[in-house]
């Protein structure tokens, strides 16, 4: 009776350990269950996020390479194959502030309009009362002849003088003079007849020349004194390139 008993409580101990330990397999098991699909669905996301940064990627990139692109030509070789060509982007600011060039100006001579409408530039001198032209030579042209206009009692004369000598001066800087009067001069050493012609009123007017017969420069100042000289050497070639108008009608008295 007793082993019965024993046996009874020992089965019984038997059944109730069982079931504990099933519902302890039961319990975990349903642990891992849940563990799996939380990693699943955490998987899940990382994988849609990744995808979805990837797709916004690619969207930028394909559109970055259509605006390239369409800035690109293509061009088709003999050979048939398809070359593209890029086109350089410039900025805006270089195309928009790029210095226009200035045109290039003529040579305007320094003209000089007198009182008595002759006129003095860097080339010649244009006497309006005499109907007088005198074409500089080479070493005249630099802006450094002075015409001056005198009325006396003698006639009408122009003094043919170097500037940078006259203007430290005024008694110096003498190259030659010309005069004209009513009638012939008593020739000298230092003044001889030209020629005539006839002035705008009719009248017959006869033109003289006067050289210098000392140096008019300022011996002290090597400079001045230089300048002097180039414009001397060359006073034939200005007084034989003296042309008058047409309606002068000059006739030349010097001899050869």
């Amino acid at each position: 009776m007793k082993k019965r008993v024993m046996i009874t409580i020992l089965m019984g101990a038997f059944v109730v350990g069982a079931l504990f330990t099933g519902c302890s397999k039961s319990d975990k098991v349903s642990d891992i269950t849940t563990a799996t699909e939380i990693s699943t669905v955490v998987t899940t996301q990382s994988t849609t996020e990744k995808a979805t940064q990837t797709t916004a990627t690619e969207k930028a990139t394909a559109k970055t390479t259509e605006q390239t692109t369409s800035q690109n030509t293509t061009e088709t070789t003999d050979t048939g194959f398809s070359v593209v060509t890029e086109k350089p982007t410039v900025p805006k600011e270089i195309t928009t502030d790029i210095p226009t060039q200035a045109p290039t100006q003529a040579f305007v001579e320094n003209e000089t309009s007198r009182t008595d409408g002759s006129i003095l530039t860097n080339t010649e001198y244009r006497d309006t009362l005499w109907g007088m032209t005198m074409t500089f030579p080479e070493s005249w042209q630099n802006n450094n002849i002075v015409v001056l206009n005198n009325n006396g009692p003698d006639g009408r004369t122009l003094s043919f003088v170097e500037k940078s000598n006259y203007n430290s001066d005024k008694n110096l800087g003498l190259i030659f003079k010309l005069r004209v009067t009513t009638e012939p001069i008593d020739e000298s050493n230092n003044e001889k007849n030209l020629g005539y012609f006839v002035d705008e009123n009719g009248n017959t007017l006869y033109l003289s020349l006067f050289n210098t017969s000392d140096v008019r420069a300022n011996l002290s100042d090597e400079t001045l004194t230089e300048n002097y000289r180039q414009v001397f050497r060359q006073k034939d070639d200005a007084l034989s390139n003296i042309t008058f108008d047409e309606e002068r009608d000059f006739h030349s008295t010097v001899n050869g």
